[in-house]
């Protein structure tokens, strides 16, 4: 989670960091801006699931940032700042994804197993990764502390990439099935958009598992965090599709979710109400 010193890093790497840190800042900012923009009431999973998510991503870039620059790089607070605003950033990338496949999947029981999944892991993985990172990465950290993080890191961000990519593969087929029911051109040509964007966004958590299991370490961190708000921002472009979809399709109820409840504050699947 944390890049090695400023002054232990070749200056190639200082300058790809920073490029890394200053945009991932920049679209998260942004995203915050766009999402009390875009949205007329503030509420709903979605809104709250997005907020939290570019939060944690500034968050998270102050706290590397700070670590990766100051002097003492093993003080607690950058670590615990940075830490922190992981586990909202992940955690709530996955509930954006849960909250939009609302839109597409009819089944009850299977959003509230993929919504069960969410919570175990981040329940289970989140709190020993910020313990870990802390006792690894804080003042006096010992040899066996620094390991067993390093370690620990490479399963929670395996077990995270592989929950999203559950939840987009499931998005995927939901998006394939629409293609056996629209004729229409430019509804289709909507449907190959979303396609792509759903295959870049798994391009992407592969990329970072690369990344991270080809020795990388230290590349990978300040890549996750551009990543995510990458994600972040492709967001409102899907967001923003669907409900052309929906509102173009849904004749009542066909594919599990009623157009009204994609434009209301208060419903179930908690997409907020959009302008």
């Amino acid at each position: 989670m944390f890049t090695s010193h400023v002054s232990t890093t070749s200056p190639s790497l200082q300058y790809l960091f920073a490029a890394f840190y200053a945009l991932t800042f920049y679209n998260a900012a942004e995203v915050v801006i766009l999402i009390f923009v875009t949205f007329k009431r503030y509420s709903g999973c979605y809104f709250w699931s997005l907020l939290a998510t570019a939060c944690g991503l500034i968050l998270s870039t102050v706290g590397n940032v700070v670590y990766f620059y100051k002097d003492d790089p093993g003080h607690i607070a950058p670590v615990s700042l940075a830490v922190l605003g992981w586990c909202a950033f992940i955690n709530g990338q996955a509930v954006v994804l849960w909250s939009r496949l609302h839109i597409l999947l009819q089944s009850r029981r299977a959003l509230l197993s993929i919504l069960i999944l969410i919570v175990f892991n981040a329940v289970t993985l989140s709190p020993p990764t910020i313990v870990l990172a802390i006792l690894g990465n804080g003042p006096g950290s010992q040899s066996i502390a620094t390991k067993t993080y390093r370690i620990w890191e490479d399963i929670q961000l395996a077990i995270f990439s592989a929950q999203e990519t559950v939840i987009s593969s499931i998005y995927t087929v939901q998006v394939f099935r629409l293609l056996a029911i629209f004729t229409n051109t430019a509804k289709r040509k909507i449907i190959y958009q979303l396609l792509a964007i759903n295959a870049l966004i798994i391009a992407m958590d592969v990329i970072l598992l690369g990344v991270q299991f080809s020795g990388n370490r230290d590349v990978q961190i300040p890549l996750k965090g551009f990543v995510y708000s990458l994600k972040l921002k492709i967001e409102f472009a899907v967001l923003g599709r669907l409900v052309v979809v929906a509102r173009c399709s849904y004749s009542g109820d066909s594919l599990g979710v009623p157009v009204d409840r994609i434009s209301t504050g208060s419903d179930s699947c908690g997409l907020g109400q959009v302008q």
